[in-house]
């Protein structure tokens, strides 16, 4: 028998009177079941709060949800990230999506989205945590030996005005521990360097740097700073190989290979600043080593301060050997023939100076004992041999000293370029030939013997003929004549009654030797030579032995032995 519809309704059925038991699975559908007549008031709460009906072992239970990829919506592009945006779920924008491979999330701070890019890990970045004294905070290790590390590339901007832009950069650090550190460990070949920079220049528009070191230092007194300090430790090294600091190599025309540039706004009466500075700590070091190839230099200094200040290419303070140059070049007159070269290509300017605070005395120093601002030696086994040649004046303010003066043309006295007066000797024109005595122009030249206080003493003393062209004025007492073979006494005093005594080796006395004479005059010759004397005085032989006189008169226009 059927129920009438709506016969059998809630009141007619009593509470818990229709179970589980009385309904045939799959009798109740969702059409049975009206809108809103089953309310969550109507459910038996189990469970806690976040909890809902799910199914578990085939038992619908109160369990925690599963969340799966059923349950989200689909997106609209691949790719695309959701993500929470303060207010509600969204998708990231379908515009930025992975471009390639290896490409990572990163958050964009202008669309406020996570966002597909290349600079997930971005540098400069921040670390707000502590690590701890010593800890690394971000480390890369490779166990591949024929791999790079770290790879930086970033696009070249040629374009005028560009802002500054760093492939790489370090910055901070403790005190006294550097900012960046590169090591290396090697036993075989370390050729390109620990640290290798490679740059290539096409086109320049400024001057160009492979390295630029800049250092800003102030309040450092009383320390020194250095641009750049390399300390180079080597052990077990023969002779045979260089050691060095650094070494600069420059491939160019017209290059230089270490250029030290300063500018030294405020240095202060003591303060000690150097384009250039090399210092040697040891026994048999050299503090700067130069080497070049033909027309080229080693070391080039360039100083254009015009001031009057004490400016200098190259300054030295030491206290043993400042220069020292070694050349193994041949002989010749080429600039890499020289072990230096100072050349002065303005014009009008000075080569070098050389200034010293020496006070030994002056005079022949054949041991090398006195000090000097200048010692050149030639140690030439040759003598004679050459020292020092010029090829222009030298101009001595003070004293020239020498165990020989040698004049090959002339000896000057006083200033032949301004004057007023001077006088020179010149040298014999041919061998035997004599040595003639000049004066100022214009003017014969003068020779004044100035001689002792002393008795006895002899002013001139002529070994050998003495021939005077001109006349001899006697001022003092009477002279004495040095007889030798064709001894000549012209313009001697001829007033009668002079004795003229002759000393020396004997010889012979012609007419043409005896003074000017006056008629009726006559002169008394005594012979206190060595050997006789013999007059030859118009046409006549007259023999004055030695101890004996003889006198001589003036008549007829000769002299005559007086009988």
């Amino acid at each position: 028998m059927a129920i009438a519809a709506d016969a059998v309704g809630t009141t007619e059925l009593a509470d818990n009177s229709v179970t589980s038991d009385k309904i045939v699975n799959a009798t109740i559908v969702s059409g049975d079941i009206a809108n809103n007549t089953i309310l969550p008031a109507n459910i038996n709460p189990g469970g806690t709060n976040g909890q809902s009906l799910t199914m578990r072992a085939g038992t619908v239970v109160w369990d925690n949800p599963d969340i799966t990829l059923n349950n989200l919506p689909d997106a609209t592009t691949l790719g695309q990230v959701m993500y929470w945006n303060n207010s509600t779920w969204a998708f990231s924008s379908a515009a930025v999506v992975p471009s390639d491979d290896e490409q990572i999330l990163r958050w964009d701070a202008v669309n406020n989205m996570p966002i597909w890019g290349w600079d997930g890990l971005r540098i400069p970045f921040t670390y707000n945590d502590d690590p701890g004294i010593g800890t690394t905070m971000f480390s890369l290790t490779s166990t591949n030996n024929q791999s790079n590390g770290i790879n930086v590339v970033i696009p070249t901007n040629d374009a005028a005005g560009a802002t500054s832009q760093y492939a790489l950069r370090a910055a901070g650090g403790n005190a006294g521990y550097p900012t960046a550190v590169v090591e290396r460990t090697t036993a075989t070949n370390l050729s390109a360097g620990a640290l290798a920079v490679n740059t290539t220049l096409n086109i320049l528009n400024a001057d160009a740097a492979a390295i630029k070191v800049s250092q800003t230092a102030t309040g450092i007194d009383p320390y020194s700073t250095t641009g750049i300090l390399v300390e180079n430790t080597v052990t077990g090294s023969d002779a045979g190989h260089i050691q060095s600091a650094g070494t600069f190599n420059v491939n160019s025309d017209g290059a230089s290979a270490v250029i030290g540039s300063i500018s030294n706004a405020d240095g202060g009466s003591t303060a000690q600043v150097f384009g250039a500075l090399g210092v040697a700590n040891t026994t048999s070091a050299t503090a700067i080593a130069a080497t070049a190839a033909d027309q080229t230099a080693g070391v080039f200094g360039y100083n254009d301060e015009v001031g009057a200040n004490d400016a200098a290419v190259l300054g030295i303070s030491t206290t043993g050997t400042a220069i020292k140059g070694i050349s193994a070049a041949t002989a010749g007159t080429a600039d890499n023939n020289y072990v230096a070269v100072v050349r002065n290509t303005a014009g009008d300017g000075r080569g070098m100076y050389i200034e010293s605070n020496t006070a030994d005395a002056v005079g022949l120093d054949p041991t090398d004992a006195q000090e000097a601002p200048l010692v050149v030696r030639n140690v030439n086994g040759a003598s004679p041999k050459m020292a020092i040649k010029t090829y222009g004046d030298i101009w001595a303010n003070s004293n020239i000293g020498a165990t020989d003066l040698i004049g090959i043309v002339s000896v000057w006295l006083g200033n032949s370029i301004s004057g007023p007066a001077y006088a020179h000797f010149d040298a014999p024109a041919s061998a035997g030939g004599a040595v003639n005595l000049y004066g100022t122009a214009g003017d014969n030249a003068a020779l004044k013997i100035n001689g002792t206080a002393g008795t006895g003493a002899t002013e001139l003393e002529v070994v050998g003929d003495f021939t005077v062209a001109g006349s001899i004025t006697q001022t003092g007492a009477y002279p004495t004549v040095l007889g030798t073979q064709s001894t000549t006494i012209a313009g001697l005093p001829n007033a009668t009654g002079t004795v003229i005594t002759l000393t020396g080796v004997g010889g012979n006395i012609n007419n043409g030797g005896m003074p000017a004479g006056v008629e009726g005059r006559i002169v008394y010759l005594v012979n206190s030579t060595s050997a006789n004397v013999i007059l030859n005085l118009a046409g006549t032989s007259y023999t004055i032995p030695t101890g004996n006189m003889a006198a001589c008169v003036y008549a007829a226009g000769l002299w005559r032995v007086k009988p």
